[in-house]
This record gives structure tokens, C-alpha cells and sequence, in this order.
């Protein structure tokens, strides 16, 4: 049995939340906001009509401040829910299935729900099929290491597993 666990906290929570940030139909829809915003901003100046401006500002708060805002309850919500500010999150996998715990949630998946892996640093993302991810931290490993768990995920997963960029 291989388990990788880590306090998640609200930078980690934050960090999530930027990484999701960065993916394509939400930065499409990012990239267009902030080019609104921006000919929002041209307008009020060519014409000299402050009014626009609340629009650029409406533009911003779209792009920016409303998932970080929505994050935040989130993070809130949770943590009463599990009673503590920071929780503990445990990815545990053994020869049957994947559980991850946190707080009063414990979720199974099994191996061959993943269709991916992808590294950077000291990060790891289980891709699902469903498009979930399940996300690692090579440093946060108990009793065991990342190399350890690639080996055992490769195994239980065959040839189905393929490593992205």
C-alpha cells in the first residue's frame, strides 16, 4: 500500500484554482473578458464617457476576481464542513483501487479509470477518464516514493497508461 498525504490549505486551494484557471475554456473566456474590458476602456477614454468605465471594471472582476471570490467560499465551505481550517487529504493506493480521503469524504476509483499522467517538478496529476484529476505531491509520500507508485499505476493500468507532456 502506497499513500501520499498533504494539508491542504487555502495557498494550495488558490494554486488549484489558478492551475484551472489556465485551461482552455476557461481562458478562452478569460483572454475575451480582458479584451472587452480593454475596448470597454478605449471607448470610455475616445468619448470621454466615465460610465464605460464600470463596465471595464464589471470586465475585470469577470476575469479576475470572481473565481478567486468563488474559490474562497468554496475553501470556506469546505473547511466547515470538515471542521477545520486546513484538512488533510490522504491518496491511498493499494492492489484494488485508488481512495482518497479528506475530512468525511472517501472517494474509490479505480486503475482503470485513469487515462493519464503528467509531471512537473515536485507535482503529479492523475488524469481520469472523467476528466477529473487527482492531484500529488512527490515530496508527500509516507512510507513510499513517487517512482514506487508510478511502478504500481503503470502495472494495474497496462498499456492504457500513457504519460502527458
Amino acid at each position: 500500500m502506497i499513500r501520499n498525504e498533504y494539508r491542504v490549505t487555502w495557498e494550495i486551494f488558490r494554486s488549484w484554482m489558478w492551475e484551472n484557471k489556465r485551461k482552455p475554456p476557461r481562458l478562452v473566456f478569460t483572454i475575451v473578458w480582458v479584451l472587452f474590458g480593454i475596448a470597454v476602456t478605449w471607448l470610455a477614454a475616445a468619448y470621454r464617457f466615465a460610465p464605460y468605465l464600470v463596465m471595464t471594471f464589471f470586465c475585470l472582476y469577470r476575469a479576475f476576481l470572481r473565481d478567486i471570490l468563488a474559490a474562497k467560499r468554496q475553501y470556506g465551505a469546505m473547511a466547515k464542513s470538515y471542521g477545520q481550517k486546513d484538512w488533510l487529504r490522504s491518496i491511498t493506493f493499494d492492489e484494488e483501487q485508488i481512495t482518497l480521503k479528506e475530512g468525511n469524504l472517501s472517494v474509490n476509483y479505480r486503475y482503470s479509470d485513469i487515462s493519464g499522467i503528467r509531471e512537473a517538478g515536485n507535482r503529479v496529476w492523475l488524469t481520469l477518464k472523467d476528466g477529473k484529476v487527482i492531484r500529488l505531491y512527490k515530496d508527500c509520500f509516507v512510507g513510499s516514493d513517487w517512482e514506487g507508485c508510478r511502478e504500481l499505476t503503470a502495472r494495474k493500468c497496462g498499456s492504457l497508461l500513457q504519460p502527458e507532456g
